[in-house]
């Protein structure tokens, strides 16, 4: 296989790997306790700030910083705040700061995973097969997210500081990838 499509694989199953479904789809699982309507307003919450935090990276920092260190920043990020989360969660401290975390995670997905597959994966793929080469890598993305997804429960169940830390371990894994294997595209 080509470079490029090995590499844009495995771009995707970083980002699947981030656990932007997981969080998304278990966030109120995540947040168990804090009642309905404060889960939903926390939820409100991160989507805006996941959405903002697009802002800046879509709008310059994706070309100014370049896309292979905003990977490392958002991979790096996300790590960081589901470290937070564990701590937070196995300290007893309360759901609140969960909260918190989780909101940072969001923004942390948003500053590199979010924008920057989408274009460094189309910048790195042949040309010519670039069309089934992205559909085929992002499958490989979508089937590590599902694998972590069916597994979001179990983790759960067993112990609630556990999603966390396995995210954390995901990320930190993304964050080595691009840092040894991603040329920067940018320029």
């Amino acid at each position: 296989f080509h470079l490029g499509f090995r590499l844009a694989t495995y771009c995707w199953i970083a980002r699947g790997g981030s656990g932007i479904i997981v969080v998304g789809t278990y966030f109120g699982l995540l947040l168990e306790g804090v009642g309905h309507e404060v889960m939903l307003r926390w939820y409100a919450i991160a989507m805006l700030a996941k959405t903002l935090a697009l802002i800046p990276s879509v709008g310059w920092l994706i070309d100014a910083i370049g896309r292979r260190a905003m990977f490392l920043a958002s991979a790096l990020a996300c790590a960081g705040s589901m470290a937070a989360a564990a701590g937070m969660h196995l300290s007893g401290i309360g759901m609140t700061a969960v909260a918190i975390c989780l909101v940072l995670y969001f923004m942390s997905f948003s500053i590199g995973y979010g924008p920057v597959v989408w274009v460094y994966c189309f910048e790195i793929l042949p040309h010519r097969q670039r069309g089934r080469a992205a559909t085929v890598s992002m499958l490989c993305g979508d089937i590590g997210s599902g694998i972590l997804l069916i597994l979001g429960p179990y983790l759960i169940r067993h112990h609630g500081a556990l999603p966390y830390l396995v995210l954390m371990v995901t990320n930190l894994l993304a964050a080595g990838f691009f840092y040894s294997k991603c040329p920067e595209t940018a320029g």
